[in-house]
């Protein structure tokens, strides 16, 4: 038979009503709380019985006046058990005892600080929340790659973040809500009640601890399974056209270097950079980049990013758009030496800058093909 158990604290612990009522039914089972740390609290085994306690908000006396005020509160028959947070916790085992407050006022001083720090806390926290997105936004507003750096630096546990942010406003509106009736009641000099639907609280913090693991799961987890993901796509040649595939000019004993990438991220589950370098006059070379984005919206304005790119780059470039089968969108960029391929089909986008190296023009049904693969 175990003597110690932990359960979850429910959550809205201002609401300490609810929370005295909590330990009052954890007491009636037979089970006393001992002590509490972070989510959780500690109960330790005693008789069942009628026992009654109370919160009081920490820092609302100097310490000689807490001390005065706990040993009045010993001679009505109150012990202290805990601390937990911003509360001290009392409790009662006689039902005759008078109560810890008996003057509205005076309770009210006590919990009016502590309702204005946690307040003050969640609009801070949702402040610093906006900065954070704020941040984030500007970055990719001064972008010049603003739909590639989404792409490529958005992770797990950012997009399951902006999932939950409706979520977690309502939960701000509603703890707000909650603050401002308590305050109202006690301004008015209405006593506090000691009851509270604990079961519901307890569900709420139930499901927002699992989000939060979640969270940290991601946070943590994800970058090593990506690399993980990075390493096995690296050993696995990507579907690509060599430059002695597209160019008769050249031969594969002249490739000096072939440099193979992946940077992958959760919105571009496959994200390959491929470089190829030759010897020879002007040293031909040929940059393929490969996407394959999670959501297919993503795509088009990847793909319409790239040829703007192009555009600022090379101004004197001739584009052409032709039609090809197997591909949605696709630009043809040349200028008197290179040549330039940008090309969506689905979720798949591809780059490739033939730099030297001719040939390009001349596969776009295998570059299709390509895409293809990608899906």
């Amino acid at each position: 038979m175990k003597n110690r158990i932990r359960r979850l604290i429910p959550d809205n612990r201002w609401d300490m009503g609810m929370m005295e009522n909590w330990l009052e039914d954890m007491a009636a089972e037979g089970w006393l709380l001992e002590k509490c740390g972070g989510h959780f609290a500690t109960f330790e085994r005693w008789e069942p019985r009628p026992c009654r306690f109370r919160l009081e908000p920490l820092g609302g006396r100097r310490q000689d006046q807490q001390e005065a005020a706990e040993e009045l509160y010993a001679q009505l028959g109150w012990r202290r058990l805990c601390s937990m947070g911003e509360f001290l916790i009392f409790y009662c085992l006689d039902p005759a005892a008078p109560e810890l407050q008996t003057d509205p006022v005076a309770e009210n001083w006590l919990v009016e600080k502590l309702l204005k720090k946690t307040r003050r806390g969640l609009v801070l926290s949702w402040l610093f929340l906006l900065g954070c997105v704020g941040l984030f936004a500007l970055r990719l507003l001064r972008s010049e790659t603003p739909v590639e750096d989404l792409i490529l630096g958005t992770d797990a546990e950012i997009v399951f973040a902006a999932v939950l942010l409706p979520w977690l406003a309502w939960e701000t509106v509603r703890a707000l809500g909650g603050l401002r009736r308590m305050r109202r009641q006690m301004a008015a000099g209405f006593p506090r009640t000691h009851t509270g639907d604990w079961k519901k609280n307890r569900r709420r913090a139930a499901v927002g601890t699992a989000l939060l693991m979640i969270f940290y799961v991601l946070w943590l987890g994800y970058p090593f399974w990506q690399l993980g993901i990075s390493s096995a796509q690296h050993d696995t040649e990507p579907p690509r056209l060599m430059g002695y595939q597209l160019d008769p000019a050249l031969d594969e004993s002249r490739q000096s270097s072939d440099v193979h990438l992946e940077n992958p991220s959760f919105l571009s589950p496959i994200h390959s950079d491929l470089w190829e370098t030759y010897s020879g006059s002007g040293e031909p070379r040929i940059l393929s980049e490969y996407y394959s984005l999670r959501f297919s919206a993503l795509a088009e304005p990847l793909y319409v990013e790239q040829v703007e790119q192009v555009r600022a780059a090379w101004p004197e470039a001739e584009f052409t758009e032709p039609e090809v089968p197997g591909m949605d969108y696709v630009t043809l960029a040349r200028t008197q030496y290179n040549t330039f391929l940008i090309a969506c089909r689905g979720k798949a986008v591809i780059y490739v800058g033939a730099f030297g190296v001719k040939g390009v023009a001349d596969h776009l049904d295998d570059y299709a093909a390509v895409l293809a693969e990608l899906q």
